[in-house]
């Protein structure tokens, strides 16, 4: 993935679910890059294989982020809500942040500060705690909120977020692939750029 051979990556991902077929995370890794690299048919067949095996919360999140990749904010935020109707209380992972996202992307400002705020209190410490996360679903997540934050106004929580994200970004080894499934070094031109500092 970070040397931008993704038909190559994906094959290895094939192959290592030949060793552990029934692993969700795999799945969810194959079903997204296939939807990245416009696989459709072979997207939608990991999607539903990770549903059979993953929690409610997962399989709504894989499904929005497919929704996300193909342009489709709107059926991305209807399938997270839906999910929370349903009484999915088990956030997983970056759930939170991406419904912030896609209630800004889809005008609902609203409900972007109102996930904001409550994407901040599940962090616990509010924005110092953000230190305490290490995973790349937490980074995702404290990157998404801060980057609402700053769209919505909210500069001060906004930078303090995306300082603390880049921050552990820049401690990943030069060449690793970053949270957002690209080179590290393009995550942290992302965040750099959302900050500002565009050299």
């Amino acid at each position: 993935l970070g040397a931008g051979r993704w038909y190559e990556a994906l094959r290895w991902f094939l192959q290592g679910l030949q060793a552990t077929p029934d692993e969700p995370e795999l799945h969810a890794e194959v079903a997204w890059l296939a939807a990245v690299l416009g696989l459709d048919a072979l997207a939608a067949e990991w999607a539903a294989r990770h549903a059979e095996r993953a929690s409610a919360s997962g399989s709504a999140l894989l499904d929005a982020s497919l929704h996300l990749q193909a342009d489709r904010a709107a059926q991305a935020l209807e399938r997270l809500r839906a999910s929370r109707e349903e009484g999915d209380e088990r956030w997983a992972g970056d759930q939170r942040g991406l419904l912030a996202q896609l209630c800004w992307q889809v005008g609902d400002l609203d409900c972007a500060r109102s996930e904001v705020a409550a994407g901040l209190e599940e962090i616990g410490s509010g924005i110092e705690g953000i230190d305490l996360f290490d995973g790349p679903d937490d980074l995702r997540r404290g990157a998404r909120l801060g980057l609402v934050a700053l769209r919505l106004g909210d500069a001060t929580r906004g930078e303090r977020l995306l300082r603390s994200v880049l921050e552990r970004v820049q401690a990943s080894p030069r060449g690793a692939v970053s949270r957002w499934r690209l080179p590290r070094e393009l995550g942290e031109a992302e965040l750099l750029a959302a900050l500002g500092e565009r050299e």
